[in-house]
Parts: C-alpha cells; sequence; structure tokens
C-alpha cells in the first residue's frame, strides 16, 4: 500500500476487529472503512511485525476490549476466518431465505420481522459471541449512542434499543449503548456518513467515527485506527504509562493522542530496540515542521521529525490529521 510520507513512516498498524470492537466469538472479523468500501490509503503501511491493536475480550456478560493477540504487519486488515463452516469464505452466500444459511432473519430486511419486533443478533448461552439472528420485540426507542439495558447474557439479543439497533458494550450487569445495524446488502453493506462499518461473519455494525486530534470519547477509551481509513473509540490500554516516545506494542497501547508506530519512524532513545514507538498526532493547520506543537518536545531527541498527513488520500474531514515522525 502507498505511504504519503516514505517507507520510514510505516506505522504497522496491525489491526484486529478488536480496535473497532469485534464481535466476540464472531468467527470471521473482518472490516471496511466508515460509510461505504472507500478507496482511501493510509500512510499506515505495515513492514515489520508487531503484535496487533486490542481485541475483544468479552464473557457473556461483557464485550469490554482488552490488548491481545500477534499479526503480522504486512496487512492492516484482519484475515477471515471459515471456523464452523469450511465451504464458506468471507460472506456464505446462501440458495435461498436470508443472508446467511441459518440466519433466522434478514436484517438488510426491514420486513424480515412482523410489524413492532426487529431482527437483531444474538448467540447461545454457553457462548460469547453473536452466531445467529432472531427477530425480538422493539421495546425502547435507544438509537446511536445512547444507554441501553440488555437482558444477560449480554448476547441474548434483548434490549431497548430501536429498530436497527442493537446494545454493545455491555458490562455485568448487562449496561451499555446503542449501536446501529449496518445497511445495504452483503454485497454491499453500507453505514451512515460519519460511521465505521464493522463486519464480521455475522455481525454487521455502523461505529461513531472520532478525530484523534480532538477526540470525544468516553472515559476509558481512546480514539484508534480501525482498518487503515477510520478511527474510532476502542479500550484505551495504556494505563498512562506510554507517553510519546516509549516503546509500544499494541495500537491502543499508547496515551490518548499518540498511536504506536513502527519504532523506526521515530527512533527515540526510549524506543531502541523495540518494535513500535508511541507516536504523538498532530494538527497539520499548526504546521507540518518540528515546530509544530504536538512534534517539538520530540525535536531535539529525533533531528528531522515532523508532522506528516496520515492519510495519502483523505476523506473529507481527515485532512489535518498528522503523525510526528520522520519523513
Amino acid at each position: 500500500m502507498t505511504s504519503a510520507t516514505g517507507p520510514r513512516l510505516a506505522l504497522a498498524l496491525l489491526l484486529a476487529l478488536a480496535a473497532c470492537v469485534p464481535a466476540p466469538g464472531d468467527s470471521s472479523a473482518g472490516m471496511t472503512s466508515s460509510g461505504e468500501a472507500s478507496s482511501s490509503t493510509s500512510a499506515a503501511s505495515g513492514s515489520a511485525s508487531m503484535s496487533s491493536t486490542s481485541a475483544a475480550s468479552t464473557s457473556t456478560a461483557s464485550t469490554s476490549a482488552s490488548s491481545t493477540s500477534d499479526a503480522s504487519a504486512s496487512s492492516a486488515a484482519s484475515e477471515p476466518s471459515t471456523d464452523g463452516d469450511p465451504s464458506c469464505g468471507f460472506i456464505c452466500q446462501p440458495d435461498m431465505g436470508p443472508a446467511i444459511p441459518g440466519l433466522h432473519c434478514d436484517f438488510f430486511d426491514p420486513e424480515s420481522c412482523p410489524e413492532g419486533h426487529k431482527c437483531t443478533f444474538f448467540g447461545d448461552e454457553w457462548t460469547t459471541g453473536w452466531e445467529d439472528t432472531k427477530c425480538v420485540p422493539i421495546t425502547g426507542d435507544g438509537e446511536l449512542g445512547d444507554a441501553c439495558k440488555v437482558e444477560l447474557p449480554a448476547n441474548s439479543g434483548l434490549d431497548d434499543c430501536a429498530a436497527h439497533h442493537m446494545c454493545w458494550d455491555a458490562d455485568e450487569g448487562g449496561e451499555g449503548h446503542c449501536v446501529g445495524v449496518c445497511g445495504g446488502s452483503w454485497d454491499k453493506p453500507t453505514c451512515p456518513d460519519g460511521q465505521a462499518l464493522i463486519l464480521g461473519r455475522t455481525l454487521c455494525l455502523c461505529f461513531p467515527t472520532c478525530d484523534p486530534i480532538a477526540p470525544e470519547c468516553d472515559e476509558g477509551e481512546v480514539c484508534a485506527l480501525h482498518n487503515e481509513s477510520a478511527f474510532v473509540c476502542t479500550l484505551d490500554a495504556s494505563e498512562g504509562k506510554h507517553p510519546p516516545g516509549t516503546p509500544c506494542e499494541f495500537i491502543n497501547e499508547c496515551n490518548p493522542g499518540s498511536m504506536c508506530v513502527d519504532a523506526n519512524a521515530l527512533p527515540t532513545d526510549a524506543c531502541q530496540g523495540a518494535s513500535g514507538c508511541c507516536a504523538p498526532f498532530c494538527d497539520l493547520n499548526q504546521g507540518s515542521g518540528a515546530d509544530n506543537p504536538a512534534c517539538a518536545p520530540l525535536a531535539g531527541e529525533v533531528p528531522g521529525i515532523g508532522c506528516h498527513a496520515f492519510f495519502s488520500m483523505p476523506e473529507p474531514g481527515q485532512e489535518h490529521i498528522g503523525v510526528c515522525a520522520l519523513p
């Protein structure tokens, strides 16, 4: 993939769907860009090998995320798995019926369920994922970002979100927030503008995007890159211990306002010998040189540092996003 800033800015961003909160137990958590699939390319081409971003860890009562899993930086998106059905690829095409064989309703079809019901995702109570769909009564009107309550286990599918929404990231008490279900079709799933598509083997969700320069994530979350083309709020795994210029292994391991890049792109003393280094995001509107306010604190230690465009082909609203690193 092309880079806007040269090979040294190989950001080695290893994106397991977890950074975007994948479907725990969902057997193939692939992802696409915000809205419809985008042609936007990022400066995040990976060449080194690092551990991947946070992967979702969940129980039947919780959908919180944590830093896990290893991957090769040669690809920023996780490869789909065919666990459970070796005949299926990324999407199982049915001969008839719903979008995936075995699903009890088609969430792309608003008439798939009786009036007063919605098609939603659920899983068996002894599992931690969402393996099927079913029609459930609509008991609330919660929409994107609204607080919600789901009947435990968290993958029961019984929540008080509105039609075409589901309760996500539920805690042990079953309280979470509503996220949208994608529209379109399996051939072309879509999300509204300003939302990123989270696509797994069964799940198809829409998460709000965030701006890493001025994030509005909840406490305990960080604005992290998802699938090379959009940023979403995910678990902050830094514990406040990874400021700019310090080693890292996971995309969401750096303190808010920075991200894990290839250590060659930011060779601070602390990052010598490390696979990754925390690099601060910078606003290109404040300059591209070493005197950019976000880059200046590291300029003495890393001669040649500058604020470089993060995306080579930014989507509208992303033009200002930069990262402090060598060219």
